[in-house]
């Protein structure tokens, strides 16, 4: 008897609690006000002022390390070691976050006779897509690296001027074709070695372009392999001596867009 008295204070006890807890109290008696929202990790939430979208469903590690096996240029190095009797491992060395939404993916040569080559390949957490740029997207308005005078001046139209003049760095003459917010110059064999643009019009990898906060940037780019207060710079991870660099003024915005090969 005494067990069921205790039973039964202890269940009224709770329910006065409940009663006058003030969520419950607010349930019952006063239905107008806002109830508390469930949060759900697949709402898309508000935008950051970077671009991307706080809350969205990240894919899991084994997703980015898929998608950089799935890579062009992985996929050759995959090849090359299957070839060469030397090893691949994949791992997931840092993981995403809302400030910087980013799998990023480590992969390890192991070779028996040398110390492990380690790359390191930036994943989006969101949309799987992995953010290094690779050789063939190297292109200001249309313009690639290797190009010729012809292939240029289909794209472009004539020059407005040309001009010829030493470079120091390559011990040798070239020629630099001059348009509107654009320069392309041609080293002794014809091929274009630089590109730089300093106008809107004049897109480059992923369509960035003048204006650009460097948030947008590293939203279409990933992060850069040298960054300093004015500038970032991107090198293809199937490139040699080649790079892809972004200027930016004093307000962090793109002022310039300028890739070089530095091996002609």
């Amino acid at each position: 008897m005494k067990k069921v008295l205790l039973i039964g204070s202890v269940i009224i006890a709770g329910l006065l609690a409940g009663y006058f807890s003030t969520p419950i109290y607010n349930l019952i008696w006063r239905p107008e006000v806002p109830k508390p929202a469930v949060v759900n990790r697949s709402d898309p939430g508000p935008a950051e002022p970077g671009g991307r979208e706080t809350g969205n469903e990240y894919i899991s590690k084994e997703a980015a390390v898929s998608a950089v096996k799935d890579f062009p240029p992985v996929e050759t190095a995959i090849g090359l070691a299957k070839q060469n009797n030397f090893q691949l491992s994949f791992a997931a060395d840092q993981e995403p976050d809302d400030t910087y939404p980013i799998w990023l993916v480590e992969v390890k040569e192991i070779h028996p006779e040398r110390v492990p080559t380690i790359r390191y390949f930036q994943v989006d957490a969101v949309t799987g897509k992995v953010l290094d740029l690779q050789q063939e997207e190297l292109k200001i308005s249309g313009i690639g690296l290797g190009m010729s005078r012809q292939e240029t001046a289909s794209i472009q139209g004539k020059p407005l001027k040309t001009k010829r003049t030493y470079d120091q760095n390559r011990k040798q003459n070239i020629r630099i074709d001059s348009y509107p917010g654009l320069d392309i110059a041609f080293n002794a064999k014809g091929e274009v070695v630089k590109v730089t643009a300093s106008r809107l019009e004049h897109r480059g990898p992923r369509g960035v372009k003048k204006g650009d906060s460097k948030e947008e940037v590293i939203k279409l780019l990933g992060r850069a392999g040298t960054v300093l207060t004015d500038l970032l710079e991107y090198r293809p991870v199937d490139g040699t001596a080649t790079w892809f660099v972004l200027k930016f003024d004093s307000s962090g915005n793109v002022v310039e867009l300028s890739m070089e090969n530095a091996g002609n």
